[in-house]
């Protein structure tokens, strides 16, 4: 099916990101067919980045509506009831603009963890000196330069932040970004955006 003009400017590329998905032989969900699957439900474009829950994709309904769409292909097609997340392109890249300089210099050691509030959001965790707490709107980042695995708030911000929460480091963060931003540069190409 051929898509118009008004069809390409209505959708807008979307990161999905779902918790407790092929992490420590828990929530096994095969990728491949889970993308095949999204893409029959109505996703544009859905593609996997690792096997741990982050999806890209082009859609013309709103953050609510993907999760919603996302977990009923979990639960009905693949028995899963986990969290979803959803950012979008422009949610995407004021993150990455907020993150720090270690971010780029040893992404492994910034950790985003998206929460399902929409405001800043300051956690009351007890970091580590070395370490530095940042709220974002619906994120908030933690550079840890000894490590994720020996900081003190890595495991506290999981119980403190509103709703669901997920992390990703920035390396991820910064990858999920470029691929954003190609689906973008794809509608442009066939006159949309």
């Amino acid at each position: 099916m051929s898509q118009t003009h008004a069809d390409l400017l209505a959708l807008g590329p979307h990161a999905i990101l779902l918790r407790g998905v092929n992490v420590g032989g828990h929530g096994k969900l095969p990728m491949k067919p889970f993308v095949v699957a999204l893409a029959e439900a109505g996703l544009q474009a859905p593609a996997s980045y690792i096997q741990s829950g982050n999806i890209t994709c082009l859609s013309d309904l709103d953050p609510t509506g993907i999760a919603e769409l996302v977990q009923g292909v979990m639960r009905d097609d693949f028995g899963l009831d986990r969290p979803v997340l959803v950012r979008t392109l422009p949610q995407i890249a004021a993150l990455i603009r907020a993150l720090p300089q270690a971010a780029r210099d040893a992404p492994k050691s910034v950790m985003v963890y998206f929460h399902a509030g929409t405001e800043p959001h300051m956690p009351k965790v007890q970091p580590a000196p070395s370490e530095t707490v940042i709220p974002l709107r619906g994120a908030v980042v933690l550079h840890a330069p000894d490590g994720i695995g020996r900081s003190r708030c890595a495991a506290q911000l999981d119980k403190v932040l509103p709703g669901s929460v997920t992390a990703r480091n920035a390396a991820t963060v910064a990858v999920l970004h470029s691929r954003l931003l190609a689906l973008q540069a794809g509608l442009g190409e066939h006159g949309g955006i």
